[in-house]
């Protein structure tokens, strides 16, 4: 008998807030996604960059969105295949992001 449950894929995107600057639009992100119907996790307090990746991959995320000093441009990062693509504001990274969920095909570019 197993005393706990196998890890699965909890979450769909995990959002890396990279410039505590951008908290504030990285949580309107964040709302926006989960407003698509996407499981959405991110850190509470601040961490490193590789920190937040290492989490998400934990975490069996597909994806990851970055907010850094760039905003409004914004990363979305395809965790499987190690894809990466720069996106222009908060609507583009939602559909970007719920694409490459979509995606059957992993490995086909993002956008």
């Amino acid at each position: 008998m197993t005393l706990f449950a196998e890890k699965t894929a909890a979450i769909d995107v995990y959002a890396v807030i990279a410039s505590e600057q951008q908290r504030y639009a990285a949580l309107d992100g964040i709302q926006q996604l989960r407003d698509a119907g996407l499981r959405v996790h991110f850190s509470y307090t601040p961490a490193g960059v590789g920190k937040q990746i290492k989490l998400a991959e934990q975490q069996n995320a597909r994806a990851a969105v970055i907010f850094g000093d760039e905003y409004p441009q914004i990363n979305v990062k395809d965790l499987q295949m190690r894809q990466e693509s720069t996106v222009d504001g908060i609507e583009s990274m939602v559909e970007t992001t719920k694409a490459l969920l979509e995606n059957p095909h992993p490995g086909a570019p993002l956008a």
